[in-house]
């Protein structure tokens, strides 16, 4: 039960802090990387777009928190099977 409970703080610290779960698991240097690039992409993205810089907010936390439980960043969590029998091959 601890470790539901340690994913519930970690998910409410991502909404304030970009970069919070990772600080929870100890990973200061990549939370504190999470929080910068988030923050810098925000601040950039804002007056021109707005969506798209509260997108990339979303990402980068999602990002943080995926990385946190999983160890892998959310890029790296879908594997493509080419070699899958229902993939097409291409016919010469």
């Amino acid at each position: 039960m601890e470790e539901k409970s340690t994913n519930t703080v970690k998910l409410v610290g991502e909404i304030f802090v970009p970069g919070a779960s990772q600080m929870i698991e100890g990973n200061v240097g990549n939370g504190a990387a999470h929080f910068l690039l988030g923050g810098l992409l925000v601040a950039a993205l804002a007056p021109a777009a707005p969506l798209l810089a509260g997108l990339v907010g979303i990402g980068v936390r999602l990002n943080s928190f995926s990385s946190s439980l999983y160890g892998k960043n959310l890029w790296n969590q879908v594997e493509v099977r080419v070699d899958h029998p229902t993939a097409r091959t291409a016919t010469k």
